[in-house]
Parts: structure tokens; C-alpha cells; sequence
């Protein structure tokens, strides 16, 4: 398993750049760029023109990068597309029920069920667009 201390993620509409510093099992830097591309029928982000970089700071590690590049690349490869639907709906089983303070009010909202219908990916970021079914939003005012 790799692990990484530092993670920068940049966004726009034709490129991904995710910058990683790897601890462990080696330290080095792993850059990755691709084109996102949303498909909302599939509810699966895909990430064309793949492409992994790895520098590594070990001397031995560096004279091994190409062959370590095709692996990490092939690794990420296999984790490609992704259930965009089903991650979201785990990071909100986590948080569930969503509670907040508003203006004096006291809100709580449960999702049974989302889908993600449209991710834009914009300079410095990403905005879903989110439909959600079966929910309730409950309030108390102070």
C-alpha cells in the first residue's frame, strides 16, 4: 500500500493535476494529469489520456522509476472509471443525518437516496449538480 503525507489536486476543464509525496513503502513524487470526462447515464467519471510520473528520491528507486511508473500507471488504471454515485453515497452514510444552525433554526437532514447528474470541472475546482429522492429535512426554531 502506498502512502502519502501531502496530497494538491488542481482542476479545470481539460486537465487533472494531482500531485502526491509518497512516504511509504518509497519516498518520491507522483504526479498524474488526465482529461475528466463525467458520464451521468453511468454515474462515471472517467479520466482520459492517463498519465503517471514518478521521481523518486532513493537512488535505487530512481534507476527502477520507468519500471515503477508502468506499474503505479497500471494500478490507477484499474481503479478507473469511477462510481461516482456509489462514493458519494458512502462519504454520506458517514455524516448522516446532516445537522447545521441557520439563522435560529436548528436543521437535520436525512438522504435515503442521491445521484450525482452533472460534475463540472471548472478552473481551481468541481461543482455537482445533486438530485436527491426519499429525504427529510426536519427543523426547530430558538
Amino acid at each position: 500500500m502506498l502512502v502519502a503525507d501531502a496530497c494538491t489536486v488542481d482542476f479545470s476543464p481539460e486537465k487533472l493535476n494531482v500531485a502526491l509525496k509518497l512516504k511509504s513503502p518509497l519516498q518520491a513524487y507522483v504526479t498524474m494529469t488526465g482529461v475528466p470526462r463525467y458520464n451521468e447515464f453511468e454515474s462515471l467519471l472517467y479520466l482520459d489520456n492517463l498519465d503517471v510520473d514518478l521521481k523518486a528520491t532513493n537512488l535505487i528507486y530512481r534507476i527502477t522509476a520507468p519500471l515503477l511508473n508502468k506499474f503505479l500507471e497500471s494500478g490507477f488504471k484499474d481503479k478507473l472509471p469511477i462510481a461516482v454515485d456509489k462514493m458519494v453515497s458512502l462519504q454520506l452514510e458517514e455524516k448522516l443525518p446532516l445537522s447545521m444552525q441557520l439563522n435560529g433554526m436548528h436543521l437535520k437532514a436525512d438522504i435515503k437516496q442521491m445521484q450525482v447528474t452533472e460534475l463540472l470541472f471548472q478552473n481551481g475546482g468541481v461543482t455537482a449538480i445533486v438530485k436527491l429522492d426519499d429525504f427529510l429535512i426536519e427543523g426547530i426554531m430558538y
